[in-house]
């Protein structure tokens, strides 16, 4: 009932009969339990089935935060000495992360396109709506191909109101287009600034706000984007959801039983004389299982370095999934078992003076195609 409240609170859509000639698109309740096995925080949420799209990509495109922006704010945060870090919090050269959290983000920006969709029956039910009526879109919608691109324009557009914001200091740099003035650091009294003026208009939560131990009003330890950081008196630290983890042991057969020997590696490299070896297709119900499960790991190698040959030698079987792919996937999962978690500390550091970097290649690696890998690592 939360969420039909709130639909016409916001006016997502208009009631209007079944236009002629125009397509209707589906709908229909997603669940999503935000919590875990034990704490369920089970959110339901309606939401578009506009699958096939015409036009663009970049119309439908949104760009994510990158995560190592957040790590490079991470690693100043604990950087002790830095040109112009001057009292922003509780003492001398000390900075904290506030954590905003929009809810129900994809609704807040206006409809571009002419869209009509089903109405579910419970808001008809709700409403009293009879006969063949549909909604007309106002207002974007969690399924639409182009909801994540509305919502980053009307982002961008908040943020270049950031230096006309009349309570608060200006937005920082990296909130503002190239080229816009900035204050450089704020005084704790207006950490809350941007949170007010935002709630202004949307339904804005403060997830909390970050430090280190001993800091007033503070956190140590926080989730977002799928991580989960812990801010201790060494540093920070940075780790990876371990349900991801957990959900492909699982998904192999291996949660409970099997050997218990520990494997050091996540991977093997092919041996030379199993090149020529005839590669055996899985069967057809079981690709998409292996897509789902490969991507996963995928996911997880974000944040976990030591999976990353791994995962890409197991990618390449994406397109046509083989049992030599599969046994891959097992090694891994075994690896995983064994070692189910992996932490990233951002030790407490002064300013770097020069930056560290590091790059290998493996030319003409892989045995099959010839083709090179290459990498690197800039440390900042």
């Amino acid at each position: 009932m939360e969420e039909i409240e709130f639909i016409d609170d916001i006016g997502l859509w208009g009631v209007v009969p079944r236009p002629a000639g125009h397509k209707v698109i589906g709908t229909r309740w997603v669940d999503v339990n935000k919590g875990d096995e034990v704490d369920y925080q089970v959110r339901s949420r309606i939401v578009g089935k506009e699958i096939r799209h015409k036009g663009s990509v970049e119309q439908y495109f949104a760009a994510m935060p990158p995560l190592a922006s957040l790590k490079m704010l991470l690693s100043i945060a604990v950087t002790t000495v830095l040109p112009r870090k001057e009292v922003v919090y509780a003492k001398k050269g000390q900075y904290v992360l506030q954590f905003l959290d929009v809810k129900k983000a994809h609704f807040w920006a206006m409809a571009e396109r002419l869209l009509f969709v089903e109405l579910p029956e419970e808001y008809k039910r709700k409403r009293g709506i009879t006969g063949d009526m549909v909604g007309k879109l106002l207002r974007s919608m969690y399924g639409m191909r182009d909801a994540a691109s509305l919502w980053e324009k009307l982002v961008a557009t908040k943020m270049r109101e950031g230096p006309r914001l009349s309570s608060g200091p200006e937005l920082p740099a990296h909130l503002l287009a190239p080229g816009q003035r900035h204050q450089d650091d704020a005084p704790r009294i207006d950490v809350d600034w941007l949170f007010k003026e935002l709630n202004k208009e949307w339904t804005v939560k403060v997830e909390g706000i970050f430090g280190p131990p001993g800091e007033p009003d503070t956190v140590q330890s926080i989730r977002t984007l799928n991580r989960l950081l812990t801010w201790t008196t060494e540093g920070i630290e940075w780790e990876c959801d371990p349900r991801h983890v957990d959900i492909v042991i699982r998904e192999l057969g291996l949660a409970s039983g099997g050997a218990n020997t520990k494997l050091t590696t996540p991977g093997v490299r092919e041996r030379p004389d199993a090149v020529e070896e005839e590669d055996i297709a899985i069967p057809e119900q079981e690709r998409t299982w292996y897509r789902s499960v490969c991507m996963r790991l995928a996911y997880v190698a974000q944040d976990r370095p030591d999976l990353g040959v791994a995962v890409r030698e197991m990618a390449k079987g994406m397109q046509a999934p083989c049992e030599r792919r599969v046994a891959l996937l097992k090694h891994a999962a075994r690896y995983l078992r064994g070692n189910p978690r992996l932490v990233q500390y951002f030790k407490n550091q002064e300013a770097a003076t020069w930056l560290d970097g590091w790059c290998d290649a493996d030319h003409a690696g892989c045995l099959r195609t010839r083709k090179s890998t290459s990498g690197g690592a800039i440390m900042a």
